[in-house]
């Protein structure tokens, strides 16, 4: 249970219920799962039971979501009363409570200043135990687990104290879904591979975690492994090509592309059934060309979402051919990408590209003949001097359903038709576009002529304001008409 008026976290909140095995699908993945989940959480934000605040635009960047007041006091009253459930969450606990917890289904004390903790908890019937954000205790002790012999869901995120997890935690053999995002710990004991119906482990922001046990492939049913922001560990364990049901996979390590190195992507080719992988590259090991070779990226033939961010400026030289086996990928990040175009791939199922520093890239063609492409976020490429659109010899029904197009510090460009804002755009140029976000693009003057015939352009979003005013219209119509209209400066 969560606070009065906490941001909640929607994915991992659609976990805990995947956990707690409040949502199931007959087919039993990840992905259905999920879409399940999702449809119950529409339908409460739909009955005003839920209020969305953060919207993700793709699916790695974080959805939020506040429960009501009233519900969430009626959540509580009925948990207690009905289903047996504790909730002491933000009550400024510094001991556990001396509480009868023994038939308890559900305990919260998320949120509290507890240093000291039972050392045996004995209760049989917990299902789901949160202790999350308790800064202030540094030890688990190894007895507290044993009695938790039904516990489904155990978050203690942000427990920033704790050094350690007690080896009693390979006992909690029902356990689903596991946080430990954000503690001091330096590894993970080995018994932590016996949890063999474990799908969820979060260890994101653990920044002093080195390395993950050597039989961590164990753990067969696992389907979502998030090591973002874990910035001291240096390599993928070989072990990890073993999670044959791993769907999600958040990194953040050095990399290698030789086979043989401990850090090396070729790590990550067997598995087969991942849908959405984001990588956060520290450090490149190989100090030559970075290139990711042909017979990795070509085994991910389930990719729905793919995120390359390179943090160091060792950028990535090329991207394989073999990538356009990932026919259903939906969403792509690169990050800091030194080739001059994108693979000539024909993603139909593509909805959302960014492209970040990718200093080189002047060519975007290969981006109109994706035909389901809604989302365009382009910031930071350098030599980009103009985007093409409608112009001349270009693809006529390009960008056919794109709906947002965000330009961010763009020092090149110039033109977001052909050279000099040559072509005319008409009623067949870019029919869906509603949002057209432009900020610190200084070298464009001027915007291309029949841009009015953009009919479903309600908002663009100008800024600098001086750069906004300084832009070059068709004619004052079509300037009174966005300006006056549907423009906003920001």
């Amino acid at each position: 249970m969560y606070k009065e008026d906490e941001e909640i976290d929607s994915h991992t909140l659609l976990q805990m219920w995947i956990g707690e095995g409040l949502v199931k699908s007959k087919q039993g993945t990840y992905l259905m799962d999920m879409a399940i989940g999702r449809k119950y959480l529409k339908l409460l934000v739909d009955r005003c039971l839920f209020q969305r605040v953060r919207e993700r635009t793709d699916v790695f960047k974080q959805s939020t979501i506040k429960v009501h007041h009233c519900v969430r006091d009626m959540a509580v009253y009925i948990g207690q009363k009905e289903e047996n459930c504790s909730f002491m969450a933000s009550q400024r606990h510094q001991n556990f409570p001396q509480v009868h917890v023994e038939n308890c289904s559900r305990i919260s004390l998320a949120i509290n200043s507890m240093d000291d903790l039972h050392t045996e908890l004995r209760c049989p019937k917990l299902a789901s135990l949160t202790l999350e954000e308790n800064q202030y205790f540094g030890e688990l002790p190894s007895e507290f687990l044993l009695g938790l012999t039904s516990l489904r869901v155990l978050n203690m995120s942000g427990c920033t104290s704790m050094a350690s997890v007690p080896t009693s935690i390979g006992q909690l053999r029902m356990l689903e879904f596991l946080s430990l995002s954000g503690l001091r710990i330096k590894d993970l004991p080995e018994e932590i591979c016996h949890l063999s119906g474990l799908q969820f482990l979060h260890l994101s922001s653990c920044t002093s975690l080195e390395s993950l046990p050597s039989k961590i492939g164990e753990l067969k049913n696992l389907k979502h492994l998030n090591l973002d922001e874990t910035t001291s560990l240096n390599m993928i364990p070989r072990e990890i090509s073993e999670l044959t049901s791993l769907s999600r996979l958040q990194l953040c390590t050095d990399l290698s592309v030789e086979m043989e190195a401990p850090a090396s992507i070729w790590s990550l080719k067997g598995l087969k059934n991942l849908t959405e992988l984001e990588v956060w590259i520290k450090k490149w090991q190989d100090g030559e060309r970075l290139r990711i070779k042909d017979g990795i990226m070509g085994t991910w033939s389930e990719m729905r979402h793919l995120s390359l961010i390179s943090l160091t400026d060792e950028m990535m030289e090329d991207l394989p051919q073999d990538m356009q086996n990932m026919k259903k990928l939906h969403s792509f990040r690169l990050w800091r990408y030194n080739g001059l175009s994108l693979p000539n791939c024909k993603f139909e199922h593509i909805e959302m590209v960014e492209l970040y520093r990718c200093t080189y890239m002047k060519d975007l063609s290969c981006l109109e003949w994706l035909p389901n492409l809604k989302l365009l976020k382009l910031e930071c490429c350098s030599n980009l001097g103009e985007l093409g659109i409608g112009s001349p010899g270009r693809v006529p029904s390009g960008y056919l359903m794109l709906q947002k197009l965000v330009l961010k510090d763009l020092e090149m460009l110039e033109s977001l038709a052909g050279p000099s804002n040559t072509g005319v755009w008409d009623e067949r140029t870019l029919p869906y576009l509603r949002v057209l976000k432009i900020r610190r693009c200084l070298s464009l003057k001027r915007f291309p002529n029949g841009m009015e015939k953009l009919s479903n352009l309600c908002a663009i979003i100008g800024y600098p304001v001086y750069w906004w005013k300084s832009v070059i219209w068709e004619d004052d119509n079509t300037k009174i008409k966005f300006e006056h209209l549907t423009t906003r400066c920001r």
